[in-house]
């Protein structure tokens, strides 16, 4: 294990180790990057940046207690990296994305179908894997679904007759359980984003960032072990409640 990868874990959480490791690349591109910028140059600063928004503003709401809320923008940043991995490898897409003006979308028939969603998930599948860019309880929530609301804004509670149900909690509160999953989504959505960004960098033969990429695969090892972990808890107490009932 090398000291950089010794010092973030002993001094960083895993999440935390996530977003400085796009911070320095961001730091890093905005040095080396020829001006003035191409489009694919300028595409990337834009998602990489609100990417680290998002993450830090999610973050921050989960610190206060509003998951929902936080639930909502790990939604949003796995759309924006949806879009940024369907740009990355098609000049025309770029080009078009970057020429939008307020009413493209519904006027250009041509570029409402390039850009729906449906579609943006497609091309990004296409390049970086079936299972990638989707979380359907996530993005129900974009839409107002019942269930979703219930399901994020909400608080598991235990009836006398030891069933759960969920309350729904307009206002803040606090539940472990709620902070860790969506901890654990945002590392997930920054590690998919920098790994959309490795590739790239791979298949246009463009110089590694090995240092970083070091860390960002001890963070992945590390997050697998930490679902492993949660996928054993929620095991362990669906059993729990079976014999209560």
């Amino acid at each position: 294990m090398s000291l950089f990868t010794k010092v973030f874990e002993k001094f960083f959480t895993p999440t935390d180790s996530v977003l400085f490791i796009l911070r320095q690349i961001v730091s890093q591109e905005n040095k080396k990057v020829q001006r003035p910028m191409s489009i694919k140059d300028q595409v990337f600063f834009i998602f990489a940046n609100r990417m680290i928004i998002d993450a830090e503003s999610a973050l921050l709401l989960l610190k206060k207690g509003y998951y929902g809320s936080a639930y909502s923008l790990i939604a949003i940043m796995l759309r924006n990296e949806a879009m940024f991995a369907s740009l990355i490898s098609d000049e025309a897409r770029l080009t078009a994305f970057w020429n939008e003006e307020k009413d493209t979308y519904q006027t250009d028939r041509g570029f409402y179908d390039s850009f729906k969603e449906s579609c943006v998930r497609k091309v990004a599948q296409k390049e970086f894997g079936a299972d990638a860019f989707h979380k359907s309880d996530l993005e129900k929530l974009l839409h107002g679904s019942c269930y979703a609301i219930r399901k994020a804004y909400s608080q598991k509670k235990f009836g006398e007759d030891g069933k759960s149900y969920p309350l729904i909690r307009m206002g803040k509160f606090f539940d472990k359980n709620n902070k860790r999953n969506a901890d654990l989504l945002v590392r997930g959505a920054l590690l998919d984003f920098l790994g959309i960004i490795f590739t790239d960098q791979q298949k246009s033969s463009k110089a590694a960032y090995k240092r970083e990429y070091a860390y960002y695969d001890a963070v992945i090892a590390k997050t697998q072990s930490d679902i492993a972990k949660e996928e054993r808890r929620l095991t362990r107490v669906s059993n729990e409640q079976k014999i209560i009932h």
